[in-house]
């Protein structure tokens, strides 16, 4: 907190709108899955999944402007994030 202050005192003779291209966002964490879980403490389970598999690959051939490699990269990907959160499916 102290250190926070320092910085603040520190920043107040410079150009605002400079200083704003330096901001970043306070958040809990920067993995999504610490994220979630603090959340759903907190809030409960409000968020939810409103695509399936089918539709991210129905996405991604109409992406055409992207490699093979990338697609099933990002298919990939998406796949196991809706496998893992399969519980925040509506």
């Amino acid at each position: 907190m102290e250190q926070e202050c320092l910085n603040i005192a520190r920043s107040l003779g410079e150009d605002t709108f400079d200083l704003m291209e330096t901001v970043w966002a306070k958040t809990v964490s920067t993995d999504f899955d610490e994220q979630l879980d603090v959340s759903e403490h907190l809030y409960g389970c409000n968020l939810k999944f409103f695509f399936t598999k089918r539709d991210v690959d129905q996405l991604l051939e109409q992406a055409k402007g992207y490699s093979d490699e990338v697609r099933e990269r990002v298919q990939t990907i998406l796949h196991r994030q809706i496998d893992k959160y399969a519980y925040l499916k509506m």
